[in-house]
Order: structure tokens, then sequence, then C-alpha cells
């Protein structure tokens, strides 16, 4: 993106760098919002659901597990 006839000042290729660097903030920003609601939800007990699953099913649960709390 850094074409050779905007030099030296390359607008296009530093707005890319600087438009994707704010993407990925407010991705971050995003993804922090969700894993509080998630915790949130797993306080009040709206995941306990997933605790009538099999029990082969619910021992292969991971991060889906009600009582796993995401940390940031």
């Amino acid at each position: 993106m850094f074409v050779t006839t905007q030099a030296p000042e390359y607008p296009l290729g530093f707005g890319l760098g600087l438009g994707l660097i704010w993407l990925c903030v407010l991705s971050a920003c995003v993804f922090l919002f969700y894993i509080r609601r998630e915790n949130k939800l797993r306080d009040e007990g709206k995941r306990d659901y997933r605790y009538d699953l099999p029990e082969d099913e619910r021992n292969n649960l991971g991060d889906d597990n009600p009582a796993f709390r995401f940390t940031y």
C-alpha cells in the first residue's frame, strides 16, 4: 500500500495502517464488553442449562462450562 508515487508522505499506506490499528482497538473493546456480559449471565445462572447435557458432553464443555469465568 506504500505507493512510490506518494513518496515521501505515503498517505495511503500510513492511513491504512492507522485505520487497521483503530479496527483492532474497536474489536478489543467489543470483545471486552462481550466477556463482561457473559460473566454476568453466568453469575446470574442463565447458562446453567448446560449442566443438563449428557455426561460425556458435559465433561468436554471447556469454556462453555457455566462455572468457567473469563478474565480480563
